[in-house]
């Protein structure tokens, strides 16, 4: 069974990325599953029923759970942008520089989100205690308001906004954007922690045979 198993998973890790999705797909669905154990396990045999879950478990584990909580990420960072421009809107009504700021900061963001992917895909948002989670959002928060504001006064350049200066454009996030980003990602890291028990949940259904 061990060997079966482990045939199985370093046959799919040796197939492409769009291999491995429509692997991953046909699995979901059920269509794979006389491929995956012929011609030794016929369906329904407990054998297969423990690769079956097998492989429901390592999905879950490896894709289902961090597409889930990227998916958070994204609608996050969708209403972060967004209040971005609006503060930036607010100093200038220029459509060159709101484009141009809007660039730079799609810039940022991506930076940022490649971060937050890292972390999530450690997957240990479930073992902390509240006072450990707590200190854990409050960190990764003051290290993402920290990286957004050095990656602002890299590309921000007083010589092309006129009269709109990188300390003007500070002051109206400290008064206007921080808040509302600390609230926004304070929510999103607790979405995804969410996320994560309710897959633990169903992993531990699936194994458990109910």
């Amino acid at each position: 069974m061990a060997g079966l198993l482990t045939a199985i998973v370093t046959g799919f890790f040796a197939q492409t990325a769009a291999v491995q999705l429509i692997i991953i797909v046909l699995v979901s669905v059920g269509v794979i599953k006389g491929i995956i154990v012929l011609p030794f396990i016929p369906i329904g045999n407990k054998k297969f029923n423990s690769v079956d879950k097998a492989l429901k478990v390592w999905v879950i584990k490896t894709q289902t759970t961090l597409y889930e909580q990227m998916n958070n990420v994204e609608v996050a960072h969708s209403n972060i942008l967004y209040k971005m421009s609006e503060v930036y809107g607010s100093l200038t009504d220029k459509g060159a520089y709101i484009q141009h700021y809007e660039f730079m900061v799609d810039k940022i963001e991506s930076k940022c989100k490649g971060k937050i992917r890292r972390w999530l895909k450690e997957n240990h948002l479930t073992v902390k205690s509240e006072t450990e989670f707590t200190v854990y959002v409050d960190d990764n928060i003051k290290y993402l308001i920290k990286t957004v504001s050095k990656q602002l006064n890299r590309y921000y350049r007083n010589d092309y906004f006129h009269g709109i200066t990188r300390e003007q454009v500070h002051q109206a996030n400290v008064q206007a954007l921080i808040p509302y980003v600390e609230s926004i990602w304070r929510k999103m890291f607790s979405d995804c922690r969410e996320i994560s028990r309710a897959n633990e949940k169903l992993i531990a259904k699936i194994e458990g045979g109910k």
